[in-house]
């Protein structure tokens, strides 16, 4: 048995006596349709999409450390706004899990949560158990595959070789950064 399988059924095993029961849900395997099981996730990121300015996402992580994108439409903003902090921890119910378009797919997982005010949503205390942190590195083979649907989120661990700072046009600033990975395999990146 692999190390991360060990560690997932640990991490189950502490859920479950933690909780009394086993009605927890991991992200990684949810798909279409009404939800009612119990998914415990901690928030990691929260923002307002440029393409659809009257939405909020958010980007949730759970005790396995999968991650899955959820989508609050305008109408139930401020329900869900009042309910989800980022980086605290919560008990959520009731949620609509829906196919992922390419237009807004920022994670590899294939679905997104719908939530809104039909979803209940609990504060629960914070616990180690959910990561503070999460990452999809990508292999730098697989950068032009990945970096072409522009929106999907994309880790380089790699060394920072330069800085330059430069201005558009319209005087507006940015940062040239230049890394290198332990291969010696440069990419440039646009802050």
């Amino acid at each position: 048995m692999g190390f991360q399988v060990v560690y997932k059924l640990i991490t189950l095993l502490v859920l479950f006596v933690g909780s009394g029961s086993l009605a927890f849900r991991s992200v990684a395997i949810l798909n279409g349709g009404v939800i009612t099981n119990l998914l415990t996730a901690r928030v990691l990121r929260k923002w307002t999409p440029h393409l659809k300015p009257n939405d909020t996402y958010y980007l949730f992580v759970d005790h396995f450390g999968d991650v899955i994108h959820a989508i609050v439409h305008n109408k139930d903003q401020k329900y869900v706004d009042s309910k989800l902090n980022v980086l605290k921890c919560y008990r959520i119910e009731s949620y609509v899990c829906v196919p992922v378009s390419s237009a807004i797919n920022i994670m590899s997982h294939s679905m997104h949560l719908g939530i809104g005010a039909a979803t209940s949503i609990d504060s629960i205390p914070d616990t180690a158990v959910l990561p503070h942190q999460y990452f999809e590195f990508c292999e730098y083979e697989k950068l032009d595959t990945r970096r072409s649907n522009g929106h999907q989120v994309i880790d380089f661990i790699g060394l920072l070789q330069g800085m330059e700072e430069k201005t558009t046009k319209d005087r507006k600033p940015f940062l040239n950064l230049t890394l290198t990975n332990a291969s010696n395999q440069s990419i440039q990146a646009t802050l």
